[in-house]
């Protein structure tokens, strides 16, 4: 048995901010469907949720939000349904490094006018000078040392007006091995 008693630091083929091309598309294709599949979206959408509830937003005061790590932008569209069918109006921002992985996120979110990415090292000043209602961040923080992610915690704190949802993996057997074998019969993308 594995020991999932502590982290791994190994770089994923996404940490290379470089990958792009047929490859990462099929990743990124390959992810949204597991994490529908897993339910991974309703722990985001519970968070942001129970963070919004009695507040108003209005076309003047819309509702906020950063994804970081927004990957393929499938968390973003889900949550942009969400709002609408809540009347939230909102501006939603994909962040990414890699501008590969901007570029598929732009493709997939054509029509979704809330939603606008923008290649970023979620470290930089610039990023930092950005403010937000709501900073998200699904299956992103487990890509970090213990000394990165305590300085995103950080700056998400600083930066959001109204809280973090943090959505990541859960480090257990079950989970381990779960994840494992649904990816084996699901991937078509090289291992």
């Amino acid at each position: 048995m594995i020991d999932l008693s502590h982290r791994s630091y190994q770089a994923e083929m996404i940490d290379d901010l470089d990958e792009g091309g047929e490859a990462m598309s099929r990743t990124l294709d390959e992810l949204s469907l597991i994490n529908r599949l897993l339910g991974g979206y309703d722990v985001s959408l519970g968070g942001i949720a129970r963070l919004i509830k009695g507040k108003n937003y209005t076309e003047e005061r819309p509702l906020r939000i950063a994804d970081l790590g927004c990957g393929g932008g499938d968390g973003l569209r889900i949550i942009s349904r969400f709002l609408e069918k809540q009347r939230i109006p909102a501006i939603l921002e994909g962040i990414d490094a890699n501008g590969s992985i901007i570029g598929y996120a732009q493709s997939k979110s054509a029509g979704y006018t809330s939603i606008r990415y923008i290649q970023q090292d979620i470290f930089s000043g610039d990023f930092l000078s950005r403010e937000y209602d709501i900073i998200h961040a699904a299956l992103f923080c487990h890509h970090f040392t213990d000394a990165q992610l305590a300085l995103l915690f950080r700056n998400s704190a600083a930066q959001a007006n109204i809280g973090v949802v943090i959505n990541d993996l859960n480090r257990d057997p079950m989970a381990y091995y779960s994840i494992k074998y649904l990816t084996r019969i699901l991937s078509r993308s090289p291992m």
